[in-house]
């Protein structure tokens, strides 16, 4: 990477060698580590839905299996 880093929260500049020194890598500080927290708490950051090995969404796998307990 170009220059130096900066704060996934605030965007500050990181401190040179923040990755090696800084206890909160990659934030400028303990704040911005809760700041972000807080963003994953409240559900503002999600992760991509994963498919399982047939490439069935998780939520399926009964009905890719075969399981028939669901249906009615």
């Amino acid at each position: 990477m170009s220059g130096r880093e900066k704060c996934r929260a605030c965007g500050r500049k990181l401190a040179a060698q923040a990755k090696e020194r800084s206890p909160w890598y990659p934030f400028c500080s303990q704040r911005c580590r809760w700041v972000d927290l807080g963003q994953w708490f409240d559900q503002k950051y999600r992760l991509a839905e994963t498919k399982g090995p047939l490439g069935v969404p998780e939520g399926d796998k009964n009905r890719a299996n075969g399981d028939k307990s669901e249906r009615k």
